[in-house]
């Protein structure tokens, strides 16, 4: 071999490098890592959580009042593709815009000045979460539920509000629970075609909410639903030693992504692998600590003749 061909080679390989570390855009060049960046493709399809909420409410006003896409398109003077793509959660609106398209669905002004405001949030435009305690914000999470494929909850400090009846609802004193059409709105429908996966702690089923014949009835329903198999439902036995948390979270898989939920006073919205992070580990450790559906439903039996028998005694 001549003996200026290893100088030759090693020259190159240093040049190499040199060119491929000038002309590789540097996390501090892109404004965050290199191996975090979305594709194109994958910004355009992940929706925010505001727009995947207001574009569930939107559709949920829409199918309420027995509008078609076509029917609204011609009144906001918008094509039928961007109004599907916005109720989806894939395009978003301004403001005015949303204000303009509810008042032409029969929103009143204050409640779309509402949305105006929640348009405006970076939880709408760019951020993965979104915190709403805005006025009518159960109807919203309700509105995202009822068009959700699944569902999955996990609660360690009530039932969960799609199951609660309106007496155990009452009980908690939710200020937004006043009106009946709030808990109408939350209410799992008789025939929903979802699949719905509920997990309680312990404890929630052995709670005096409301006192002995609340509690009686509000676990007499909760079996009616296991039986008809609406849904399924999975103790987290207090033993567990899971960290208890205020409030319900969660999982709903809605036009093909997940949007986490977490309510207590007030809601708040994530979406995306490192926002639900923390969330995905709590319900995955809770799922694994909880016992089989025949357990439960033994658990669940075992809870309510507790209460009935109480209630009877009181008599």
């Amino acid at each position: 071999m001549h003996p200026l061909i290893p100088c030759l080679l090693a020259g190159f390989t240093a040049l190499t490098v040199l060119i491929t570390w000038r002309f590789t855009p540097t996390e501090y060049e892109k404004g965050t890592p290199v191996e975090t960046q979305p594709s194109v493709a994958a910004e355009v399809k992940r929706a925010t959580p505001g727009a995947l909420v207001v574009g569930a409410y939107a559709r949920r006003v829409r199918a309420v009042q027995g509008l078609t896409l076509g029917e609204v398109a011609r009144v906001v003077r918008r094509d039928k593709t961007t109004l599907s793509e916005f109720e989806r959660g894939l395009a978003r609106l301004r403001g005015t815009e949303v204000a303009e398209l509810l008042v032409a669905m029969g929103v009143d002004g204050e409640e779309a000045e509402v949305f105006w405001r929640l348009t405006e949030s970076p939880g709408y435009r760019e951020l993965n979460v979104l915190f709403d305690r805005e006025p009518g914000w159960a109807q919203r999470v309700a509105a995202c539920e009822r068009q959700a494929k699944s569902r999955f909850s996990y609660s360690t400090w009530a039932i969960p509000h799609a199951l609660q009846t309106p007496r155990y609802a009452e009980a908690l004193h939710y200020p937004w629970w006043r009106r009946s059409s709030e808990h109408a709105a939350r209410a799992l429908p008789t025939y929903h075609g979802q699949v719905v996966t509920v997990l309680v702690a312990e404890p929630v089923l052995r709670q005096p909410v409301g006192g002995r014949e609340v509690m009686a009835e509000q676990l007499n329903f909760l079996q009616r639903e296991v039986r008809r198999r609406s849904i399924r439902l999975l103790v987290v036995p207090r033993t567990a030693g899971l960290v208890a948390r205020r409030g319900v979270l969660t999982q709903l898989h809605l036009h093909g992504q997940t949007l986490w939920v977490e309510e207590a006073e007030g809601v708040f919205y994530a979406t995306g692998p490192k926002a639900g992070q923390a969330r995905r580990t709590l319900m995955t450790a809770a799922m694994s600590a909880a016992v089989s559906e025949k357990r439960s439903a033994y658990m669940l039996a075992q809870a309510c003749n507790h209460f009935e028998r109480r209630a009877g005694n009181s008599r």
